[in-house]
């Protein structure tokens, strides 16, 4: 008996057919990206927005702060070593990113002084596009013992890539909320 070997393999044909083609993963990570720039994205308005949002809470802290100094009486040094009386404690919005927080102090009808208590800018680490809404720019006038707000005043901040700004609101009844 004469057997030859046989040199021949066997490919399973079903093994080759298995793999996925070039076009397929292509299109997988076509998707893929475009998945992920559509998260990148949001995420970065997302930021952008808790920014804005921060800035306004901080602003909205100094609004109250002056709230709380007209409500107190509290008069500057200056004030004080003048003999002049509080008349009112002043939220000014000096430009788009630069604040003050005045007192205007009377002696008499012709005399009076205005006083800065402190002046505020926004932290340089904030992005410079996030910038109160002005010109014109608001001034929030707080009367002295509770006398509260002539009428209801309010203070935007705004971001150009944020549709939805953020507005401090000042009623008349004295109450400071956030829109």
């Amino acid at each position: 008996m004469n057997k030859k070997k046989s040199s021949e393999k066997i490919v399973d044909t079903n093994f080759l057919l298995s793999g996925f083609t070039l076009i397929e993963l292509l299109i997988v990570v076509a998707i893929m990206t475009s998945v992920f720039f559509v998260g990148l994205v949001s995420y970065q308005k997302y930021q952008k927005q808790k920014v804005l949002e921060d800035v306004a809470m901080k602003v909205m802290g100094h609004v109250r702060l002056a709230q709380q100094l007209s409500m107190s009486g509290t008069k500057p040094d200056e004030c004080i070593d003048n003999d002049y009386s509080l008349v009112s404690i002043e939220f000014v919005v000096v430009n788009e990113r630069n604040y003050d927080i005045r007192a205007r102090c009377q002696k008499n009808v012709s005399s009076y002084v205005v006083p800065t208590i402190n002046t505020y800018s926004f932290p340089p680490d904030y992005p410079s596009e996030v910038v109160f809404d002005g010109p014109p720019f608001p001034i929030i006038v707080f009367y002295p013992m509770g006398k509260g707000v002539e009428s209801d005043v309010s203070v935007t901040l705004k971001h150009p890539e944020i549709s939805d700004p953020k507005t401090i609101n000042v009623s008349t009844g004295g109450k400071i909320y956030l829109d």
